[in-house]
């Protein structure tokens, strides 16, 4: 991908609207492969905590209350 001119791996964070992580409005987390390492800070130990985030399906993280999914963007497999 970086050969291309395109970002190969992205390790900014997303920071999501107000009213998003909702299981009707979940976080979208995109990536260009079928599934993507995900991290967050736990509000009690502020350790990072990692899942791994699959495609067509929501992603419950009872520690914060908050639902993600996967966005498949550019030459994505499905």
């Amino acid at each position: 991908a970086e050969e291309a001119g395109d970002v190969g791996f992205n390790n900014e964070p997303i920071i999501p609207a107000a009213d998003a992580g909702t299981k009707e409005n979940p976080i979208v987390v995109p990536s260009g492969m079928g599934e993507r390492t995900v991290g967050y800070e736990d509000p009690i130990t502020h350790q990072l905590v990692w899942f791994n985030l699959g495609p067509n399906k929501l992603h419950y993280v009872p520690d914060i209350g908050l639902y993600f999914k996967l966005k498949a963007v550019g030459g994505a497999h499905h």
